[in-house]
């Protein structure tokens, strides 16, 4: 939601600045309780420190009580019954999704040691790392400008067409 909110400020290098910071206290926990001899535990705890370090930053730099404010409960109920069905369709390709994403590390840990384990999450990482910067750039300025032609009553087809041209020219 933070992140959202600030791409709709068009807050976007405070959106890359997160992106870093929780990208470096994931690594930087993850490694630092793997010396302390928290192995799996670590990997799980440096995660939870990566989103925890991610909202404190998006949190402390958004005005976010400014929009709490002028929400409108009964409108927010409103949204909630019109979409009450989203989450049947959504949440069973999310949950493969992420399925799919965490089961490579799940069989090794079966077959090889904890190291190995560790060395393959860490490849992992950093070759996903500009994927997902890239990925979530490209989305989060998409969603901004669907979103504003859309409030414009205009098609939002072309750019569409013209973001996949984009995608696709730059190895996509």
């Amino acid at each position: 939601i933070l992140s959202n909110l600030a791409t709709y400020l068009k807050r976007y290098k405070l959106i890359a600045t997160n992106t870093i910071n929780r990208s470096l206290s994931q690594s930087l926990g993850r490694i630092l309780l793997g010396f302390v001899q928290f192995n799996r535990q670590g990997m799980l705890y440096g995660s939870i420190l990566g989103v925890v370090v991610s909202i404190l930053t998006l949190g402390s730099r958004t005005n976010l009580t400014k929009y709490i404010k002028g929400l409108d409960l009964k409108y927010i109920k409103s949204l909630a019954y019109e979409n009450k069905d989203f989450p049947k369709f959504d949440l069973p390709s999310n949950l493969l999704n992420s399925i799919s994403s965490h089961c490579p590390p799940i069989i090794l840990a079966y077959y090889f040691q904890e190291y190995v384990v560790g060395i393959f999450s860490m490849a992992h990482t950093l070759l996903y790392i500009p994927m997902a910067l890239i990925g979530s750039s490209i989305s989060q300025l998409y969603y901004k400008k669907a979103s504003e032609l859309y409030h414009a009553n205009q098609s939002i087809a072309d750019l569409t067409k013209k973001d996949d041209k984009v995608i696709v020219c730059y190895g996509g």
